[in-house]
């Protein structure tokens, strides 16, 4: 073995191969366990003025929440994932409440298996939508339904 100011190809070499191998019962070891989720996803209205939701949950408990609109060339989306940095989890009264960063609004989760409402309490549009205003309202999204009922000012 020659080392002249570097290492070697046989010591690279066998760096290249202990290395991961060392790495990987560590690795595994601290791995999160998957859990399963379950998907709620619905529509109001049709393309161009549209409004589409979707509420994924783990363990009976919302952890995703989306909302998509499209209406006289606007185009909307509000969105969080527990743990995310742009919104607060917290739990109140059966329900889940998401305060997004900033003042930007709140959403409410609640509901029972099949059927779940989500309330948006004044998001802001600017920030979302890029137009003037906030945005409440109620949507009740049913398994099984592709359309879902929405209460509250159109998008």
């Amino acid at each position: 073995m020659r080392l002249n100011g570097s290492v070697s190809k046989y010591c690279r070499l066998a760096l290249q191969c202990l290395l991961p191998a060392l790495a990987l019962p560590a690795v595994a070891a601290h791995a999160p366990a998957r859990v399963p989720t379950q998907k709620y996803a619905c529509s109001v209205g049709k393309e161009p003025h549209e409004m589409r939701f979707i509420i994924e949950l783990a363990k009976e408990k919302p952890v995703f929440f989306a909302l998509w609109t499209a209406n006289r060339g606007y185009r909307c989306s509000v969105h969080a994932t527990h743990g995310d940095v742009y919104s607060r989890w917290s739990e109140s009264g059966g329900h889940t409440v998401i305060k997004m960063v900033d003042d930007m609004g709140t959403v409410t989760i609640g509901g029972a298996k099949g059927r779940y409402q989500i309330k948006f309490d004044d998001i802001n549009k600017m920030r979302f939508c890029g137009m003037e205003g906030e945005m409440s309202g109620t949507v009740t999204l049913t398994r099984g339904h592709r359309e879902c009922g929405w209460e509250g000012e159109p998008l």
